[in-house]
C-alpha cells in the first residue's frame, strides 16, 4: 500500500514538472534608452511606474505597453513617493527645483503644484521626502533639501500642507520644524512637531513638543521633564506607541538617548531603556500594538557592518528586555503578515579579523542566521534538509546573505503566502557573496532547500504559487541569460531564454504578490547605457483553471520544530488557506488580501508582563521596582501597599481562567521606600579580571566620546569595555600580549604580543585586525610611534636598543600595519617631525641612530631612501618633540658638558643659551616639562646624588633660545619625572615641589605661580582643617606654615593631576600644612581642594585619596587610597558638602580611580585587588548618569539668568581682578545649582577677556641672565656686567647690535598695555656695526635723505607761508593794519580783499593764527605768573620773605597784549615782575625790610577785561616808578 501511494505521488511529481516544462509565458520586452532609476507597482492595480533616462512614462497592462508621461517632462532626476494610506495617490517629486507632480488615480493622470522652502534652493536637491495623511482632503509633506556634494549633510526641512489634496501649490506649514508627525490616537488627528529655540551661536537651548489641530494656526505644548532638560530629536508614531527620542545632552549628539511613550497620544512617561548614542543609530522596527521592537547600535566603523542589540517592550512600552546581542542592523526583519516571527543575523563573538578574511580592503564578517517564532524570546538557526555536509545537529546551518524583498520598513516581504520564504546565503558563517546559493523554505523559515547554485532576485505571484527566479552573480560573471520559474512552490523549476540578456535590476509584481504578472528591468550588455524592460505572463498556465476547496490545504503559523504544535502569539495561533505545492490552478483572487484564521489559546505564562511596580531581572523573573513603589507610596500616603507582581498584556486574547496562577500579590511598608531608604540613582556595576592590573587606558572613538577602556592584566590577557567600563569582554587574543599603544587618532589601539603577530584596531578595541610583524618582538621592545595626524602611518621599533647595539630597526607603514617598508637600521628612536613643526615638508622624520659608540641625528623627508643618510647632528644624546619645537641634547667634543640646540623648522638648529652661570656635565640630565608657541619650559637637574635628586626650571623665550631661570632646586625623582604641574584651562599657574637636603633625605616644599614662572609663593593654608580645628603653626610665616602638597613623582598614575581640563578652577590635593611635606603615609596627610585656582583651599578629609573630577567638576569622588575601604565620598556642590556612598559588598584594597582623560563623563572607574584571590582585579563602574534630572541651561546672551555664573582668576598680590594683563571671565555653574549636569555645554564659548590691564611688576619676569633676588628685583646674575652682554650678543655671526637689557622681560602670556614698562630695551650698535645699526633702524643720513626729510619740508613750509603773506597779509595792508585791530571792534576795521574762495580761506587763516597766537601768549604768560608766585611763597618761607609783602607787574599796551611784543628777552621780563599774592594772613606779620612799591597803581592790574577807551589811552604815558631803598 505504501510503495503504491509514493509510486502514485512521484508520478504525480513527474507530470506536474513535464506540464510546466511545456508551459511557456507570455513575454514582451523593450529596449529603452539610457538606464532606469526606478520602476514600481501602484498597490492592487496593474499600473506600473517607470523612471528612466529624462523620461517617467506608465504602464497600464503590467507593463506590456508604456506611455509617456507628458505633464512631467523629460526629467530623470525625480524621487516617486506612494501615499502610505490612499493608495490612489502617488507623488514624483523633482530633487531639483520647486516643481513636483502628483495622482489621485494610480498615474492615470497628472498635475503639477509647486512648494515654496524656508530658504533659497540655490545648490541644494531634495533628500529625504515624506508624506502623511492629515484628514479626509488634508496631506502633510516632508521635503529635505540638502547642500549638493560634499556638504551633504547640511540639510533645510519644511513641512507643506495641503486641505484640499493638492489641488492647489501647499502651503508651508506656519513652524519652524525638523520633525513632525500625525498624531492618530486621538479621536482627532493633531500634528506634532518639534519646536527647537536656538542662540545667536547656534546652539539649541530649548526643545519643546508642540501639538495643533488647526495646522498651527493655534498650538499648545505638551509638557514632560525630559522634554524640558534635553533635545527631541525624533517623534514618532509605531503602531499603538506614540515615541518621543530625547537627547540628555543637547549639545553633543552622541549624548545618552532616552524614549517617552504615550498610549493615549497625550501623556508621557519615560522608558526604562536609556543608552549611549555613540553610533548614531537606533532603528524602530515593525511593531505590534502589543510591543515595541527597536535595535541599538553598539559598535560600528568604516571597515565593518553595524552591529547592535534587538530590544522589545511590555504592553505600556516603557519596560524593555533584550532579545538578541550582536545583530547585524542591517539584517533583522519581522517576516510580513506574521505575528512573533523574526529573522536575524548575528555578527560571531570572536573580534578578530585574521589576515585572508578580508576581500576589497574590508573583512568577511563571521556572521550566523537565526529565526524566531515566539517574538524573540527564543532563536534558532535555520536547517538545511538536502545537504548532507551541512546538518544542524554538527553545527552547520545556513547563513543567509540578503533578504532579497526588505523593504524599507524592515518586513520581509512574501506576498500573502506567509510560510514561503526565499533567499541567499551560504553554509557555515562567512559573508562570502561569491559563494552564495539560493534557497527555499515552506515552513516559513525553519528549514531549507537549495534550489540554485548561485545568488539571483525573485517574486512571488498568485500567494506563492508562482515563482520567479533571476540569476545574478555580479558583473564578472555577465549577463543573466535565462529565468527560472516554479509553479509548484518551489520543487521544480522551468526555463525561459532571454533576448536580451541583461544583468538584472529589479524584478516586480503586485505589492501583494496576488498577480501572475512580472516586470523585469535590466541593464542590456552589448548596448551601452541602455535598460531592458520584459513583461511576463503567467496567468494561462493551467488553462487559467481556479482552485477549487479540494485543492487547497491548511496550514498554520509558527509551527514549533520540537513538538510541531504551532505557537500561541497574545494568546491567539493562525492559520491560513494555502494551495496544494502539486495542484494544477491558481487560485486567481488578484488584490485580495489573503483571509487568516485566530483561533484563541488558553493563558500561559508568556501571556503575562510584569506590573508597573516591578521590572524583569536578569534572570527573567519580575522583581520589586524601588523607585516605582516609592513613588506608589507618595501619591497614596499609605503606611503599606499590596501590588501584583504580573498583570496580562494588554490587548493580549488568551482564554482567561483565573490570574491566582501566574500573579502573586507581595506587601510592601512605605517606610522601607522613603526618606533615607530612597533608592539611590547612582548605578554601581562590577567586572573582575584574571590577574594583575598592568595598563589600562581610554579610547577615543568620537569627538566626544571616550568610552570605550582596555585593560591588560600581567598574565597578559585584555578586556575591552565600550560602555565606560559598565561591561567588559575578554578579547580571545591566542597569544599573550605584553603591551598596548593608543594612537593619537579616533580608535586607534595597537596590540603586542610575544609572537610573529600583533593586532590592530581601528575603532577603539571593538574589532581588531590580525597582521604579521616586521621583525620578531621575542628580540626586544617594541616602539611605535604614531603619525599625529595621519590615521593610516605609524613606525615600528623592534630589537635590542640599548647604546651599542646595532639590532633594532625601524620600519614605516602607510596603512595601518597591513604591510611595512624598512626605514633606517640601528635606530633608537623615530617619530614624524612635520606636522608637529607644522612646515611644508610632510613628511619629516627623524631618528637616533647608532654609530659606533656615538649616537646621531638623522633625518628624511623621503623615508631615508636617499643614497647617504643625512645626520643633522652628530654626537647626541636625545632629542624631545614638543609643541611647535624639538630640543635635541648633545655633548661638545670633549664629552665633558652637555649642550641643547632647538629648531622650529626641522631644518636650522639654534644653540640654547642657559643663564651664564650654569654648567651642565655630560652626566647631567635636563626633562623637556612642556612647550608652547611663547616658550619652552625645562628641568636641567643640578645634583644627581641618590635621595637628593633635584634641579632647576628653566624658562626660555618664544623661539626657545635663550632660557632663564624659574625656580631652583625642584624635586625630581630617579627616573627624571619632575614635581611639577600646570593647572589646566587656567593661563600661567603652576605648581613645583622644592627640594632641600636633610639627613631623612630630602625636606620638601610646595609652591605656586600665578604668572607663568616669573614669581613663586607658598601657598597660604587654610584657617582650620576638616574638623574645624586651627593648624599647629597658625600664626608663623608663610615659610614656617604653609600648605604642601604631594606632587607628580609620588603618583601611582602619572595621568592624575591636581586640576581637571574641564573644571576650570577646581584643584584637589594630597598634602598637609606645615614647614615641610610629610611622607604620604603621616597622619597629618589630608585631601585638599580650592575652589578658585589655587587663591584659597581648604581641607576635605583626613587621610590618603584617589581623586577625580566628573562632568566639568559637577561631580568630584574620592576614594581611601590606604586603607581597605568599601565606599566612597563625592560632591555635586564643588565641594560645599560631601556624601557617602557604599560601591563593595566588603573592604577591598583600591588600586587606582579613573574616568574618561578629559573629566567631561559621570562614570568612573575604581581598581581594585580581590580578597578572593591574589592573582585577580576587581573594576566597580559608578555611574551617575542618572544622578541629576536635568541639563544645566545655559544663556550666553544672558548669562544672569540661567544655571551659571562667571569667576575670574587674579593674582593674588594684585587688587584687580587681572590676570596676565587682562581681566578674564569664565562660565562655571552657579552656587546653589547642584541639580543638574554640564555635559556638553559649550562653556568656552562663554568665555570673554573684559579688557587689558596696564602693566605691573606681575607681569613681567626676569631677562636672560638675571635672577629674582630675595627682594623680588632681577639682577644680573654673578660675574655678569653689561660689558658681557655686549661681548656675548655681538660675536655671534650675523648679528650688528644689542640690547642694554632692564633685566625684564615681558611674560608672553600677559596682553597688559600702558602702566610701567619695566622691559624698555635700548638697542645700541655692536662695534664697528654702526652703519648696519643706522640702516636698520633708519638714522643713516645720507644726502638724499637728508634733502627730502629737512629740504623738501621747509620748501613746502616756507612756500605756503610766503602765500598766505602775499594773498592775505600785504594785499590788505600789511602788519601795520593788523596791528590796528581790536578784539572788542568787530571786524569794522579789518576789510580785506576777498575775490574767491582762495581769498576766503586764506582770510580766515589770518584771522585764526591772530587769535590763536594772542590766545597763547596770554596764557603762557599766566601760568608763568603762577609759577613765579609759588616759587616767591616758597623761598619767602625759608628765607624770610613775608606774605604781606606785595610785588607788581607791569601792565603791557594793548599792541603788547595782542601780539606778545615783549622785550627780546622775556626772562628778563618775566624776572621783572612777580605774581599776586592773594594769600594774606589775617594778621599782617611785622615788616624787617622795606621793599620798593610803585609810586601809582594801575587800577587796570585789577580790571583788565572793563578797563574804557581813555585808561587805555592814559596808559600809554605812565608816570615814572619810584622805589624806596
Amino acid at each position: 500500500m505504501n510503495l503504491r501511494a509514493s509510486c502514485i505521488a512521484a508520478f504525480l511529481c513527474l507530470l506536474v514538472q513535464l506540464c510546466a516544462a511545456d508551459f511557456s509565458p507570455e513575454v514582451t520586452h523593450r529596449i529603452v534608452k539610457g538606464i532606469g532609476w526606478d520602476i514600481s507597482y501602484f498597490e492592487d492595480s496593474s499600473n506600473v511606474i517607470h523612471v528612466g533616462e529624462k523620461m517617467v512614462e506608465m504602464s497600464y497592462d503590467d507593463g506590456v505597453t508604456w506611455t509617456e508621461i507628458e505633464t512631467i517632462g523629460k526629467s530623470s532626476d525625480i524621487l516617486v513617493k506612494f501615499d502610505p494610506i490612499n493608495v490612489n495617490r502617488a507623488f514624483v517629486f523633482s530633487r531639483i527645483g520647486d516643481t513636483h507632480f502628483v495622482t489621485d488615480d494610480k498615474g492615470k493622470t497628472w498635475r503639477s503644484f509647486k512648494v515654496q522652502p524656508k530658504k533659497s534652493l540655490k545648490d541644494r536637491e531634495l533628500g529625504m521626502h515624506h508624506v502623511f495623511n492629515f484628514k479626509d482632503d488634508s496631506v502633510l509633506i516632508k521635503l529635505e533639501y540638502c547642500k549638493q556634494y560634499p556638504e551633504a549633510d547640511d540639510c533645510d526641512v519644511s513641512y507643506f500642507y495641503s486641505s484640499n489634496s493638492l489641488k492647489s501649490d501647499p502651503q508651508l506649514l506656519p513652524i519652524d520644524a525638523k520633525v513632525c508627525v500625525v498624531n492618530t490616537l486621538l479621536d482627532e488627528p493633531t500634528i506634532l512637531c518639534v519646536k527647537d529655540t536656538r542662540n545667536s551661536f547656534g546652539h539649541v537651548v530649548k526643545s519643546e513638543l508642540v501639538s495643533s489641530k488647526d495646522l498651527f494656526k493655534t498650538s499648545e505644548s505638551i509638557k514632560h521633564p525630559g522634554f524640558d532638560s534635553g533635545r527631541i530629536i525624533d517623534v514618532r508614531l509605531e503602531s499603538s506607541f506614540l515615541v518621543v527620542v530625547t537627547q540628555k545632552d543637547r549639545f553633543n549628539e552622541l549624548s545618552s538617548i532616552s524614549i517617552s511613550v504615550s498610549k493615549d497620544g497625550k501623556t508621557f512617561d519615560t522608558a526604562d531603556l536609556a543608552f549611549q548614542m555613540a553610533y548614531g543609530a537606533i532603528r524602530f522596527l515593525p511593531s505590534d500594538p502589543q510591543s515595541l521592537f527597536l535595535t541599538v547600535a553598539a559598535s560600528t566603523s568604516k571597515d565593518t557592518r553595524p552591529q547592535g542589540t534587538l530590544y522589545s517592550s511590555d504592553s505600556s512600552g516603557l519596560h524593555f528586555k533584550k532579545l538578541l546581542d550582536n545583530v547585524d542592523l542591517g539584517y533583522s526583519a519581522r517576516v510580513e503578515y506574521v505575528h512573533g516571527v523574526w529573522l536575524a543575523k548575528t555578527f560571531e563573538e570572536d573580534p578578530i579579523v585574521e589576515p585572508n578574511d578580508d576581500y576589497f580592503g574590508s573583512p568577511i564578517a563571521k556572521t550566523s542566521s537565526h529565526i524566531s517564532i515566539d517574538n524573540g524570546l527564543t532563536w534558532n538557526k535555520l536547517e538545511i534538509l538536502n545537504d548532507d555536509s551541512c546538518k544542524l545537529k554538527d553545527g552547520c546551518s545556513l547563513n543567509l546573505l540578503r533578504f532579497d524583498a526588505i523593504e524599507d520598513k524592515n518586513k520581509y516581504v512574501t506576498g500573502p503566502t506567509p510560510n514561503i520564504l526565499m533567499g541567499f546565503g551560504i553554509t557555515g558563517n562567512t559573508d562570502n557573496f561569491f559563494k552564495a546559493k539560493t534557497y527555499i523554505s515552506r515552513d516559513g523559515g525553519l528549514t531549507w532547500t537549495n534550489v540554485f547554485s548561485g545568488p539571483g532576485i525573485h517574486a512571488f505571484g498568485d500567494q506563492g504559487n508562482v515563482i520567479m527566479y533571476v540569476p545574478f552573480s555580479g558583473r564578472n560573471h555577465g549577463p543573466a541569460t535565462e529565468v527560472r520559474y516554479s509553479l509548484n512552490q518551489g520543487r521544480s523549476w522551468g526555463t525561459y531564454k532571454l533576448k536580451e540578456p541583461c544583468f538584472p535590476q529589479e524584478l516586480i509584481t503586485t505589492t501583494d504578490g496576488t498577480n501572475t504578472k512580472f516586470v523585469l528591468s535590466g541593464i542590456v550588455e552589448h548596448q551601452q547605457m541602455s535598460e531592458v524592460l520584459y513583461a511576463f505572463d503567467f496567468s494561462k498556465a493551467f488553462d487559467g483553471n481556479k482552485c477549487k476547496d479540494s485543492d487547497m490545504e491548511k496550514v498554520y503559523a509558527r509551527v514549533s520544530p520540537k513538538d510541531g504544535q504551532p505557537n500561541c502569539i497574545y494568546g491567539f495561533k493562525e492559520s491560513f488557506m494555502r494551495r496544494k505545492a502539486d495542484a494544477r490552478c491558481f487560485i486567481d483572487r488578484t488584490f485580495e488580501d489573503v483571509k487568516v484564521d485566530v483561533e484563541q489559546c488558553p493563558c500561559t505564562q508568556q501571556d503575562y508582563e510584569c506590573s508597573p511596580y516591578f521590572k524583569l531581572s536578569e534572570k527573567g523573573v519580575c522583581v520589586p521596582d524601588p523607585k516605582k513603589i516609592a513613588e506608589k507610596c507618595k501619591s497614596e500616603s499609605k503606611d503599606t501597599l499590596k501590588l501584583p507582581d504580573m498583570q496580562i498584556v494588554a490587548e493580549n486574547k488568551c482564554e482567561q481562567k483565573s490570574d491566582s496562577s501566574f500573579v502573586t500579590e507581595t506587601e510592601f511598608k512605605c517606610k522601607d521606600f522613603t526618606g533615607e531608604n530612597v533608592p539611590s540613582s547612582i548605578t554601581i556595576g562590577q567586572s573582575e579580571f584574571d590577574g594583575f592590573l598592568s595598563q589600562y587606558s581610554y579610547v577615543a572613538t568620537g569627538p566626544d566620546l571616550s568610552d570605550n577602556l582596555i585593560v591588560k592584566t600581567d598574565t597578559g590577557l585584555i578586556y575591552a569595555s565600550n560602555n565606560g567600563g559598565t561591561s567588559f569582554v575578554r578579547v580571545p587574543f591566542k597569544e599573550k600580549i605584553r603591551g598596548f599603544y593608543v594612537g593619537p587618532s579616533l580608535g586607534r589601539v595597537i596590540m603586542i604580543t610575544d609572537g610573529d603577530v600583533f593586532y590592530a584596531s581601528n575603532n577603539g578595541a571593538n574589532t581588531f585586525y590580525k597582521y604579521k610583524v616586521p621583525t620578531s618582538a621575542s628580540n626586544g621592545d617594541v616602539t611605535i610611534s604614531f603619525h599625529p595626524t595621519d590615521e593610516s602611518r605609524f613606525i615600528w621599533l623592534s630589537g635590542n636598543c640599548a647604546v651599542g647595539s646595532s639590532t633594532c630597526v625601524a620600519y614605516h607603514t602607510e596603512d595601518f600595519g597591513r604591510s611595512f617598508e624598512k626605514l633606517i637600521d640601528n635606530a633608537m628612536a623615530c617619530d614624524y617631525v612635520s606636522p608637529v613643526l607644522d612646515i611644508t615638508s610632510t613628511e619629516l622624520i627623524y631618528c637616533t641612530v647608532v654609530d659606533g659608540n656615538k649616537k646621531k641625528l638623522a633625518s628624511s623627508t623621503n623615508y631615508f631612501k636617499e643614497a647617504e643618510i643625512e645626520y643633522v647632528l652628530d654626537d647626541i644624546v636625545a632629542y624631545a618633540i614638543k609643541s611647535n619645537f624639538v630640543v635635541v641634547a648633545t655633548l661638545d667634543e670633549a664629552h665633558t658638558m652637555l649642550k641643547a640646540k632647538v629648531t622650529a623648522d626641522g631644518f636650522v638648529f639654534a644653540d640654547v643659551d642657559f643663564p651664564s652661570d650654569f654648567k651642565i656635565e655630560a652626566q647631567t640630565a635636563f626633562t623637556i616639562l612642556e612647550s608652547s608657541p611663547h616658550s619652552i619650559f625645562m628641568h636641567v637637574t643640578t645634583d644627581s646624588t641618590s635621595g637628593h635628586e633635584k634641579g632647576a626650571i628653566l624658562k626660555s623665550n618664544s623661539n626657545g633660545t635663550y632660557y632663564v631661570l624659574s625656580l631652583s632646586d625642584v624635586n625630581r625623582n630617579e627616573v627624571g619625572y619632575v614635581d611639577y604641574d600646570r593647572l589646566g584651562l587656567l593661563e600661567g599657574v603652576l605648581i613645583a615641589n622644592t627640594a632641600t637636603d636633610s639627613k631623612e633625605g630630602k625636606n620638601k616644599k610646595t609652591q605656586i605661580s600665578f604668572n607663568d614662572g616669573s614669581q613663586w609663593n607658598y601657598i597660604a593654608p587654610p584657617a582650620v582643617d576638616s574638623d574645624g580645628k586651627e593648624y599647629a603653626c597658625k600664626g608663623q610665616p608663610l615659610s614656617k606654615c604653609s600648605l604642601h602638597l604631594h606632587g607628580f613623582t609620588e603618583r601611582p598614575d602619572y595621568r592624575d593631576t591636581f586640576s581637571s581640563g574641564s573644571a576650570v578652577g577646581l584643584l584637589i590635593g594630597m598634602g598637609n600644612v606645615g614647614e615641610y611635606l610629610k611622607p604620604v603615609t603621616d597622619d597629618q596627610t589630608a585631601a585638599f581642594m580650592s575652589a578658585d585656582g589655587g587663591l584659597t583651599w581648604k581641607e576635605i578629609k583626613k587621610g590618603v585619596y584617589h581623586w577625580d573630577f566628573g562632568d566639568q567638576g559637577t561631580i568630584l569622588l574620592l576614594v581611601d587610597a590606604a586603607k581597605d575601604t568599601d565606599e566612597f565620598i563625592f560632591s555635586k556642590d564643588e565641594g560645599a558638602t560631601w556624601e557617602t556612598m557604599k560601591f563593595a559588598s566588603s573592604p577591598v584594597k583600591v588600586l587606582d580611580l579613573a574616568t574618561v582623560p578629559s573629566d567631561t563623563s559621570l562614570k568612573f572607574v575604581i581598581f581594585a585587588g580581590s580578597h578572593q584571590s591574589q592573582s585577580s582585579t576587581q573594576l566597580f563602574a559608578v555611574d551617575f548618569s542618572q544622578f541629576f534630572p536635568r541639563q544645566c541651561q545655559v544663556d550666553l546672551e544672558n548669562p544672569e539668568s540661567d544655571d551659571f555664573e562667571y569667576w575670574t582668576p587674579m593674582h593674588p598680590e594684585s587688587t584687580e581682578r587681572c590676570l596676565f594683563g587682562h581681566e578674564a571671565m569664565y562660565l562655571r555653574r552657579a552656587a546653589g545649582h547642584d541639580d543638574c549636569f554640564i555635559g556638553s555645554t559649550p562653556l568656552d564659548q562663554g568665555y570673554k577677556m573684559v579688557r587689558n590691564c596696564t602693566c605691573t611688576r606681575n607681569d613681567y619676569e626676569c631677562d636672560y641672565n638675571y635672577f629674582r633676588d630675595n627682594d623680588g628685583t632681577c639682577k644680573l646674575v654673578k660675574g655678569m656686567n653689561a660689558a658681557n652682554r655686549m661681548a656675548e650678543m655681538c660675536r655671534k655671526p650675523g648679528v650688528f647690535e644689542y640690547f642694554e637689557p632692564t633685566g625684564y622681560r615681558k611674560i608672553p602670556l600677559s596682553t597688559c598695555v600702558g602702566g610701567k614698562q619695566f622691559d624698555a630695551l635700548k638697542p645700541r650698535a655692536c662695534p664697528g656695526h654702526e652703519k648696519e645699526f643706522n640702516e636698520a633702524h633708519g638714522r643713516d643720513v645720507g644726502g638724499s635723505k637728508i634733502f627730502i626729510l629737512i629740504f623738501i619740508p621747509l620748501l613746502v613750509f616756507f612756500s605756503a607761508v610766503f602765500f598766505v603773506y602775499d594773498r592775505g597779509i600785504r594785499r590788505n595792508g600789511g602788519f601795520q593794519k593788523l596791528g590796528q585791530i581790536r578784539l572788542d571792534d568787530g571786524d569794522d576795521d579789518f576789510n580785506p580783499i576777498e575775490e574767491n574762495i582762495v581769498d576766503v580761506v586764506v582770510n580766515k587763516t589770518v584771522r585764526g593764527a591772530i587769535v590763536v597766537a594772542a590766545g597763547t601768549f596770554a596764557v603762557f604768560k599766566t601760568i608763568r605768573k603762577i609759577d613765579r608766585a609759588m616759587f616767591d611763597k616758597v623761598t619767602s618761607l625759608l628765607f624770610g620773605r613775608r606774605p604781606g609783602q606785595r610785588n607788581y607787574v607791569r601792565v603791557p599796551d594793548d599792541e603788547d597784549e595782542l601780539f606778545g611784543t615783549f622785550d627780546e628777552n622775556y626772562e628778563d621780563e618775566l624776572n621783572e615782575a612777580a605774581d599776586v599774592d592773594f594769600n594774606v594772613d589775617e594778621e599782617p606779620e611785622e615788616f624787617t625790610e622795606l621793599t620798593a612799591e610803585p609810586a601809582n597803581v594801575d587800577e587796570r592790574l585789577f580790571d583788565i577785561d572793563d578797563q574804557s577807551e581813555d585808561d587805555a589811552v592814559s596808559a600809554e604815558h605812565p608816570e615814572p616808578e619810584s622805589t624806596h631803598e
